[in-house]
């Protein structure tokens, strides 16, 4: 985990702010306001990957090859493109050999790979 990610901690879809020895400091919306809470690390959950949130993080659905997948569109680095597959596993793809360098299962996950590649905050619109 770091600042950035969302979780969810009480059913709420909050992001990190500030992460301290035994808790962190969430950042979430209710009744149209932000608001702030400290919560303990056993509060949190990992918010699991579906198509919904990869559009919500900006990818666009495209096919690719054989497989009908979300392709990460604005989610390339240089030669390397990224994408789900219906088996819900990352893949990254180098001039057209296929890689499996990771599985991902949530979107804490997704940001932190993204944030690895691009040194930037993958950004995600909560609906």
């Amino acid at each position: 985990m770091m600042t950035g990610n969302y979780v969810s901690a009480y059913g709420i879809v909050s992001q990190i702010v500030e992460i301290k020895y035994s808790f962190v400091r969430l950042k979430y919306m209710a009744d149209g306001k932000e608001r702030h809470s400290f919560v303990d690390y056993d509060r949190l959950e990992p918010i699991k990957l579906t198509e919904v949130i990869l559009l919500n993080c900006g990818f666009d659905t495209v096919g690719f090859g054989d497989h009908n997948a979300v392709g990460f569109v604005g989610f390339r680095h240089g030669i390397w493109d990224v994408y789900m597959c219906d088996d819900n596993k990352i893949y990254v793809v180098k001039n057209t050999t296929e890689t499996e360098v990771c599985e991902i299962n949530y979107l804490h996950e997704l940001q932190n790979l993204y944030y690895s590649l691009t040194k930037k905050q993958l950004q995600y619109e909560q609906v």
